[in-house]
């Protein structure tokens, strides 16, 4: 057994503006192992505040007994969350790793069955935005981040120009009163979803207005299995996304609850390297909306684990 780590700095081609922050480069955590005679690699986003030096020897300790005894996938899984003195960072990205090592022929497997389309993330709150439009009009699906009523007048200028789908992320920029009309006027431009239009703890005050047809998303106030229930009675379906659920595996669990209590499921992720966006499309035939262009925007990614045509996405 083999474990190698270290932190990247991936910058953006072009930074990326949403209601709350501007984005021009993330820190990503990169895990080389080897496990059963197999090598494989996992990554993450460093998702939580780490000042010390890792503790990487516990986790090398932890593998290799469980590499000796043979243990199984879940079995690993379970144990290496219980792991204490370990960043969540490296622990998702050991996992995926591990699902790498694991899993890889189901990946595949579920590539080849259907095709697979994606989304691509453009920022109206850019004023360049109809150059950003313009690259993708191929695309079958765009999703828009907005920032105010205002940016209604930019999704009625894409509409005269973009004949696909359109979904919108407010990123809980707006109040509730801003929430109502942005459903109005946006149901006569054929939007698909809105995604988080309140801050987060705020959006089960939606659970009366008229939403026209248009699919309300929860993504901030969706982050564990608990919430998948709070929210049914409020929102049409979930955004989950692999760091933001602390790991794959619960990923799977919030999938599983989902679609048993009549949830749509968006999978989702941050600007980040397509190796920790990957192990999602094992999941992507048991959902309903896939928003993985993440990696995309990625200037120097030290993998490619798939591409994206057209919105296709190929591997």
């Amino acid at each position: 057994m083999k474990f190698q780590c270290c932190e990247k700095n991936l910058k953006l081609k072009k930074e990326f503006k949403t209601s709350y922050k501007t984005t021009k480069s993330v820190e990503q955590v990169f895990v080389k192992l080897e496990f059963n005679n197999k090598v494989a690699s996992g990554s993450s986003l460093v998702c939580d505040k780490y000042t010390g030096k890792t503790p990487i020897e516990k986790m090398v300790d932890f593998l290799k007994y469980c590499e000796m005894e043979k243990r199984e996938y879940k079995y690993i899984i379970n144990n290496l969350y219980l792991l204490t003195d370990i960043p969540l960072s490296y622990k998702i990205a050991t996992e995926i790793a591990l699902w790498n090592i694991f899993h890889d022929v189901q990946i595949k497997t579920s590539i080849d069955e259907n095709i697979l389309l994606t989304s691509v993330s453009i920022s109206l709150i850019d004023n360049d935005f109809l150059s950003d439009v313009d690259k993708y009009m191929s695309w079958p699906i765009i999703k828009f981040k907005i920032s105010s009523l205002r940016d209604i007048e930019k999704i009625i200028a894409v509409r005269e120009i973009y004949n696909g789908r359109i979904w919108i992320d407010a990123n809980g920029a707006f109040n509730l009163r801003e929430v109502e009309l942005l459903f109005e006027k946006l149901s006569h431009l054929n939007v698909e979803i809105i995604e988080q239009p309140l801050a987060k703890g705020e959006i089960y005050k939606l659970n009366k207005i008229n939403k026209f047809g248009i699919k309300l998303i929860a993504d901030e106030d969706c982050t564990n299995q608990e919430d998948v229930y709070r929210l049914r009675e409020y929102v049409d379906g979930v955004s989950l996304k692999i760091y933001k659920c602390k790991g794959l595996e619960n990923v799977q669990k919030m999938i599983n609850i989902s679609k048993e209590i009549g949830l749509s499921v968006m999978l989702s992720c941050k600007n980040e390297s397509s190796l920790s966006i990957y192990p999602l499309l094992n999941f992507a035939n048991k959902v309903d909306f896939l928003d993985l262009d993440g990696s995309l925007d990625i200037l120097n990614d030290p993998f490619e684990a798939f591409k994206v045509k057209n919105g296709t996405i190929l591997v």
